[in-house]
């Protein structure tokens, strides 16, 4: 349920549909009078039942904290993985080479989530093409497998 179209929060809603449901069945022979019968009753109760397996706001709330929490700790283990590689390569090429510039990770701890997977591609494209040279330094097939594993 969109709580943005409600004059009220959901917990209010499902205490007021409570006390309505009861005072329903209470008041039911004089209601049938008016078309309200069992099933109609039953019917909102069943819905009021739904609205009370919602999740909470204090659950989505968690469940977001978590998963940005996740998505940040992969980010940091991104850049990681990306500074590791160009150690290598500043090493072999200098850090002002064309070579180097080519991995396109300048700036890198100030990319957003969409670019810093963007520029990890590349990282992991170009140190593919350049394994050969970059395997002196210790770079291994195995690290660019992780890398691209991260990117997914």
């Amino acid at each position: 349920m969109n709580e943005s179209n409600l004059n009220m929060s959901v917990p209010d809603l499902i205490v007021k549909a409570d006390l309505g449901i009861s005072h329903a069945r209470r008041d039911l022979e004089f209601l049938s009078l008016y078309g309200v019968t069992e099933q109609m009753i039953q019917a909102l109760e069943a819905d009021n039942n739904d609205l009370k397996d919602l999740p909470t706001e204090e659950e989505l709330q968690a469940e977001e904290s978590e998963a940005v929490a996740k998505k940040n700790e992969s980010a940091q283990n991104l850049r990681v993985m990306i500074r590791s590689i160009m150690v290598r390569a500043n090493e072999i090429w200098g850090p002002h080479s064309m070579t180097v510039k080519s991995f396109g990770t300048e700036e890198l701890s100030q990319l957003d989530d969409n670019k810093l997977l963007r520029a990890a591609r590349r990282v992991k494209r170009v140190a593919t093409k350049k394994l050969p040279e970059l395997a002196t330094k210790g770079l291994k097939q195995d690290n660019l497998e992780e890398l691209a594993k991260e990117t997914k």
